[in-house]
């Protein structure tokens, strides 16, 4: 972790036009507790995931599910075919998040206003298609930073045979940086945007597929879709309150507590 905030904060520092190529590759930078920062950044997610569905995936095949060293994946199949734009933000519409914890179990959490995942009486999903488990086990291929673990059991190079083909595909770790001038001519600043790719390798499951009155999707110019109108309209007035100074950047659960309690600060 510290090596890609280094290789950030260097291509930020670049892209300023205000240290040369050579400097900064005489210096080292780096943060004192580089893990507070994906740390604060989940705990202001997870209000906003708590209306994904979940469902238990039981493997029954006799390929087991693997796993890495960064084993939660964000996928969107709904918007998977929208290049350019990251759809695999907590709030976004159409979220899948997948998380093996065993050999033959997975965690599934999805938007389930766009998906139906297995029988809807049922919190479990049983999958008896080797093809369902060789494609959840690619998404650990892709999503992995350097470690991909499976069962004493495998035959390692069994599994690597079956990971080949998603290692084409781009993983989280290449982190997108576009620059964008301002359109004032006489305003040198330049606007910087970070975004973590949206993994895209055609995910194609037995179980799991878009509701029928879903499959027409509306056309949008927005860049962030948000599963529920109620959520942006959250996420703007918290803006407003860091903007206004009355809130933190890392204050989004106290927020929402607040707004909820009839409680804001600087009311």
């Amino acid at each position: 972790m510290e090596a890609q905030t280094e290789a950030l904060l260097k291509k930020f520092a670049f892209l300023s036009g205000k240290v040369s190529k050579e400097d900064l590759e005489a210096v080292r930078i780096k943060m004192e507790l580089p893990v507070l920062m994906p740390l604060l950044a989940n705990v202001q997610s997870a209000v906003t995931a708590t209306d994904l569905t979940l469902k238990l995936l039981v493997n029954k095949t006799a390929i087991q599910f693997v796993t890495s060293d960064n084993p939660v994946v964000r996928y969107n199949q709904y918007w998977e075919d929208r290049p350019g734009i990251s759809h695999v933000g907590w709030a976004c519409q159409g979220l899948q998040v997948f998380l093996p914890i065993s050999p033959s179990h997975m965690l599934l959490f999805y938007d389930g206003t766009i998906y139906k995942a297995g029988d809807k009486r049922s919190s479990i999903v049983e999958i008896p298609e080797e093809a369902d488990v060789r494609q959840l086990n690619g998404l650990q291929w892709v999503n992995a930073q350097e470690v991909v673990l499976f069962s004493s059991g495998d035959s390692a190079g069994l599994r690597v045979e079956e990971g080949k083909p998603f290692l084409k595909h781009d993983g989280v770790f290449r982190k997108d940086v576009q620059t964008f001038a301002s359109v004032d001519s006489d305003d040198p600043s330049v606007l910087l945007q970070l975004q973590t790719p949206q993994i895209r390798t055609g995910l194609k499951l037995s179980f799991l597929s878009v509701k029928r009155k879903k499959r027409k999707r509306p056309a949008t110019t927005k860049v962030f879709v948000p599963r529920r109108q109620e959520t942006e309209d959250v996420l703007r007035l918290f803006h407003k309150g860091v903007e206004a100074g009355v809130y933190g950047a890392h204050e989004l659960n106290q927020f929402t507590q607040d707004l909820f309690a009839g409680n804001l600060r600087g009311r």
